[in-house]
């Protein structure tokens, strides 16, 4: 059972008496009178999170802080200060040094909500960190893989460190914990297809909107990826789009572990030439039974519905599961249909009880020139459309709306976006991936 450590130094007694009194029903608080007696407890126990005064003989809150991050830079770090030391710990702040500072006194509430948020990003990395080993356990040839993905960890881990440089004060902590969940999911959705014959457009918007230090962002689980690859020598286009389930800060968990996972995967097939050797029914089966592994490790706490597909370029074959997602749209010579009548797969991370009831296939079809495929998450189809006589609220149950607004808009994913809020309100991620055949 997990059992949450903080450490809290502080040369008044009276202070840390206080600390303990305040807290200790909440986590196991260990005490020190001094720097060198925190680093001593950090050297023999594990401890989460570092709560240090700023004002002490010999070395200082920060200084004491600047050497728990060089020598346990998985422990978080908070600092207590008095508004005349502010200015003086800016630069700890943007060097990382320090997750957070409150300055004296601080509000109990306030004090616990961050405890709290920081022991939840501690178990979030250590659950990604024991995620990171199954995977290598699994499967020996990844190990050579994994050094080289250390790395890219490392060089992904230094560009969020510079833009995590340009916040100079946290004054709304959960819109501040938006914006870097934000950040991590950035780099994973990503469209990296440059075709003569085929175009890859995207559109993505998040229902949870937030605003940081005066920049709008939004967060939530849909995800849009796209790659080029090669298998058995010839050239192929893959693309996602996946829900996470959950709303804003869950459901984006769930888009980063599935946007990491797959980064994975297509880092894999760009370095190793035995991952190459695939048809592209193998390939796509073989990644759907890898991420559905990484996710059955939550045990159903997170799912993730989505569309895996791979597109044959030199010919316009489209191979594709369906893991309980919308079906996607055929628009061809202005009419939109359907092109896949049931899903095919369960959801990523389905709980094991949860038996495959559905045949287990691939589905195929063959884009003619000029054909258009749209798959999107089900936020395009769960609007409200009005209420009725006792005020609860009227859910749009006819799947041939998004049609109409497909041929409306002449498949322009700004304009059917617009169309799907005519009249309507959405009430979940809006996602899309365009698909177009130019031949």
């Amino acid at each position: 059972m997990f059992n949450p450590k903080i450490l809290y130094v502080d040369d008044e007694e009276e202070n840390l008496i206080s600390f303990r009194f305040l807290f200790k029903k909440y986590f196991d608080i260990q005490i020190a009178k001094s720097a060198k007696e925190g680093l001593e407890i950090l050297e023999s126990d594990t401890i989460h999170i570092v709560i240090s005064d700023q004002k002490m003989p010999k070395m200082s809150g920060v200084e004491f802080l600047k050497q728990v991050a060089k020598d346990f830079p998985d422990t978080s770090r908070i600092l207590l200060t008095g508004f005349a030391d502010i200015d003086s710990i800016m630069d700890a702040i943007n060097l990382g040094e320090i997750y957070r500072f409150f300055t004296k006194p601080f509000q109990k509430e306030e004090m616990l909500s961050s405890l709290n948020n920081a022991m939840e990003v501690y178990r979030l990395r250590n659950q990604n960190q024991e995620l990171l080993e199954t995977l290598v356990e699994n499967n020996y040839r990844l190990s050579i893989f994994n050094e080289e993905l250390e790395k890219k960890v490392e060089e992904r881990t230094d560009h969020l460190t510079k833009a995590l440089n340009e916040i100079s004060e946290l004054k709304n902590q959960q819109d501040g914990d938006y914006f870097l969940t934000s950040l991590l999911i950035g780099p994973l959705a990503r469209n990296s297809v440059n075709s003569d014959k085929f175009q890859i457009e995207s559109f993505l918007k998040q229902k949870k909107e937030f605003c940081f230090r005066g920049e709008k962002g939004s967060l939530g689980g849909d995800i849009n990826i796209a790659h080029k690859v090669k298998l058995m020598d010839k050239s192929y286009i893959v693309i996602l789009n996946g829900d996470a389930m959950g709303k804003s800060t869950q459901g984006a968990g769930g888009a980063i572990v599935l946007g990491t996972a797959f980064e994975v995967i297509m880092e894999r097939l760009r370095s190793f030439q035995w991952g190459k050797n695939l048809m592209p029914q193998e390939w796509l089966y073989n990644a759907y039974l890898e991420l559905n592994q990484v996710f059955q490790t939550f045990e159903g706490l997170m799912m993730v519905s989505m569309i895996l597909g791979i597109i044959e370029e030199d010919n316009g074959n489209f191979h594709f599961i369906n893991a309980e997602h919308p079906k996607p749209i055929l628009y061809r010579d202005k009419y939109a249909s359907f092109l896949s009548p049931e899903p095919n797969y369960n959801k990523l991370g389905a709980p094991n009880f949860i038996s495959q009831t559905i045949p287990i296939s691939i589905s195929h079809f063959k884009l003619n020139p000029s054909d258009i495929i749209i798959i999107g998450s089900d936020g395009k189809d769960d609007v409200v459309v009005g209420t009725n006589v006792l005020g609860n609220l009227i859910i749009n149950e006819n799947e041939n709306r998004f049609l109409t607004c497909v041929e409306k808009s002449d498949a322009d994913l700004k304009e059917i976006f617009k169309l799907l809020q005519k009249d309507a309100e959405l009430m979940d991620d809006v996602s899309f991936i365009k698909i177009t055949y130019k031949g």
